[in-house]
């Protein structure tokens, strides 16, 4: 035996139904537009590497490539740096306690 939906319950469902059909077509619509700016991206790429010549698109390989490497030095730097201030002996207490400041009938309340 099912039991009827009140007018308030059926709205609220018909409205989240709503919202669920608008999100999903949302979240459809934002991919197709990443998909076609990804396209358009690798398109204006490939067009700028065919208008170069051998010798520039090489220069143009490298470059990116040296580029690369240093993202890539960095983010090892950067976490070798991470891992060394998780491992140092060195720890930092901050004391935040205010029982010096606070009266007597405060400190009894805590």
């Amino acid at each position: 035996d099912a039991v009827p939906m009140s007018k308030n319950a059926r709205k609220k469902a018909a409205k989240q139904a709503a919202y669920e059909l608008k999100k999903a077509a949302k979240k459809a619509h934002e991919k197709q537009a990443k998909r076609t700016r990804g396209e358009e991206i690798r398109a204006d790429h490939a067009a700028k590497l065919q208008a170069m010549t051998d010798d520039e698109r090489r220069k143009y390989e490298e470059s990116r490539a040296a580029a690369r490497e240093v993202r890539k030095k960095e983010a090892e730097t950067a976490k070798a740096k991470k891992k060394a201030a998780l491992t140092a002996p060195q720890r930092v207490v901050i004391d935040l306690e205010f029982a010096n400041l606070m009266q007597e009938k405060e400190r009894k309340s805590m």
